[in-house]
């Protein structure tokens, strides 16, 4: 085989392989974007672990449903939980979707709280 002749064959060959890489991974992220997972979410109430009776912290976690023993133990292990909201996905979500979620009606203060008292960081 001529010195072209190679050079044609391995710059074809090349193109192929680059060509086939590329379809692969096209087809692959396609698969993963339409096999969608149960989302979790979890928003938690904790005591900080600093001595203060008054700090609390809000933790707010979005898991694939099937993680959610996971996340569980970890919170708790971590901090002392004082009130815990969680709810899932209407639909499976897919990598790149976006969700809402709203706590507006979720979280509330008692009437005889004084609100200038108050402060979320």
């Amino acid at each position: 085989m001529s010195t072209i002749l190679r050079r044609i064959w391995l710059f074809w060959s090349e193109i192929m392989k680059e060509s086939f890489s590329y379809l692969g991974q096209l087809a692959s992220d396609l698969y993963k974007r339409a096999m969608g997972q149960q989302a979790g979410f979890l928003a938690c109430l904790c005591l900080c672990n600093n001595g203060t009776p008054t700090n609390y912290l809000l933790t707010l976690s979005c898991f694939p449903i099937h993680l959610r023993d996971q996340v569980d133990r970890r919170i708790s292990s971590t901090y002392h939980v004082n009130f815990q909201g969680e709810g899932s996905s209407e639909e499976p979500l897919c990598n790149e979707d976006q969700v809402f979620v709203s706590f507006s009606e979720a979280i509330s203060l008692p009437q005889n709280v004084n609100t200038e008292d108050l402060c979320l960081l």
